[in-house]
């Protein structure tokens, strides 16, 4: 007598949610019967992905398909990456369980942006949460968790990818234990909950970057707002004429306070030997090793920047 594979369904976007579908695709204990995605996704393409292999794909809010998927008799419903709220009537289509892999370590960073936040809030650790999906975003009950250390240099982009790999190596670890009933699942300790709404965080606005900060805080703002090749931190010189530009500031490490040298944040202070600069902040300097992805000394030169008559803005 054959055993009934898991009948499952995914929505979600990127890389990691392509991964996951690969692993389920490989299994004969699972039948992958539909993909939800959205249309523009800049690190993967699950649609194409479903054309290839034949899969059912819907696009659009998940929500909208409800009588399409109540069809399918879906065991389980997995969100990887997804970005809408999924609704009860679609939760409650998945007999065995409806599960979210989070980019955030729950309860602390619930919502959007949990990467950035955490870097934002200059955290040791960020990492990855598999749980079950509630009426509201991120509440449900943990499954597992996993972590990856962050430093003060990591960028956003950096922590991104490993929390990626991470998920994933946790995603197929305990996939089977899901099936075999085996898993564990915990309530989430809400007291010590952060949410962070979609308003929270303006990227086009918040990785301009703020000089007058200290400078283990200008420091966290721009790892949290490198993410290349799409995203980097901006700021705007001016040059003792008065000319003004926009450009780009990355590789950057917090500097102790430079002797004598109280001067008002965003003066370029120093161009160095190494290839680097150091730019005032409020009570300390940053070492700047990169403008405009370019060694920063010799985007210096070319543009004649002056230590004392330069400041970043």
């Amino acid at each position: 007598m054959s055993t009934r594979r898991a009948r499952v369904a995914l929505c979600g976007e990127k890389r990691i949610a392509e991964n996951c579908l690969e692993f389920l695709h490989a299994r004969e204990d699972t039948e992958l019967c539909a993909i939800v995605t959205e249309e523009g996704d800049w690190d993967a393409d699950l649609i194409q992905w479903g054309a290839r292999h034949q899969r059912p794909v819907f696009v659009g809010n998940i929500n909208h398909f409800s009588d399409a998927l109540a069809a399918l008799d879906l065991d389980y419903l997995l969100s990887v990456q997804y970005r809408k709220l999924v609704r009860m009537p679609v939760l409650a289509l998945a007999k065995k369980g409806a599960l979210n892999l989070h980019f955030g370590l729950l309860p602390r960073y619930g919502g959007c942006y949990p990467l950035a936040w955490a870097l934002l809030n200059g955290e040791a650790e960020a990492g990855a949460t598999l749980h079950f999906m509630s009426e509201h975003f991120d509440e449900g009950d943990i499954v597992e968790q996993v972590s990856v250390p962050v430093t003060p240099r990591t960028t956003a982009r950096e922590l991104y990818d490993a929390v990626s790999a991470a998920a994933l190596q946790m995603f197929v670890a305990t996939y089977p234990k899901l099936l075999d009933g085996n898993a564990s699942r915990r309530p989430q300790d809400l007291t010590k909950r952060l949410y962070y709404p979609r308003a929270s965080l303006d990227f086009a606005k918040d990785s301009v970057i703020a000089w007058h900060a200290p400078a283990q805080q200008v420091q966290r703002q721009i790892c949290a707002f490198t993410f290349e090749p799409f995203q980097l931190p901006r700021t705007r010189l001016r040059d003792g004429d008065g000319a003004g530009r926009e450009v780009t500031a990355t590789d950057t490490t917090p500097w102790a306070e430079p002797a004598g040298r109280a001067e008002a944040p965003g003066t370029l202070l120093e161009i160095r030997g190494d290839g680097s600069v150091l730019i005032a902040t409020e009570g300390g300097a940053l070492q700047v090793a990169k403008l405009d992805k370019r060694p920063a000394a010799a985007y210096c030169e070319e543009w004649a920047l002056k230590p004392h008559a330069t400041r970043f803005e």
